[in-house]
């Protein structure tokens, strides 16, 4: 796949596709940076790779009909769930690397500014290991 818009991006929370709820979803996931420098290391600084956290980040947009987003992340508070996170719906593969992991719902919002399409941003720090996926 060479450069694209994200126009068909999969977002699922707790075995749920949030895709037609969602306008944004973004995975980051980082390494601690550990400073490593020593005598040796010639006046320069030196960071080995430390532990790892991510954050997924999805802005919703909100519905709260029975059964429906409000309610749905209303019973996750406080509750670890699986997540995937893929940039195009179809056949995960290497040109379609699926992200899977978990995440501790943190959060919840409702509310807005007047004459604003209802919606929530939520974000969720994973809970372990967050594995790249391009088994089809």
């Amino acid at each position: 796949m060479a450069l694209f818009a994200l126009t068909a991006q999969v977002v699922t929370l707790n075995a749920v596709d949030y895709s037609d709820h969602s306008k944004q979803a973004t995975l980051v996931c980082d390494a601690a940076q550990l400073d490593s420098t020593d005598f040796a290391s010639a006046g320069w600084v030196e960071y080995i790779g430390g532990l790892k956290s991510g954050n997924l980040s999805i802005e919703f947009h909100d519905d709260v009909a029975d059964n429906d987003v409000d309610e749905e992340l209303w019973a996750l508070l406080g509750t670890v769930v699986a997540f995937t996170l893929k940039p195009v719906s179809g056949t995960t593969g290497a040109s379609n690397p699926e992200y899977q992991g978990s995440v501790l719902v943190t959060s919840h919002s409702i509310g807005g500014a007047v004459g604003d399409l209802a919606g929530k941003s939520l974000s969720f720090p994973t809970s372990g290991a967050v594995v790249r996926d391009i088994t089809p």
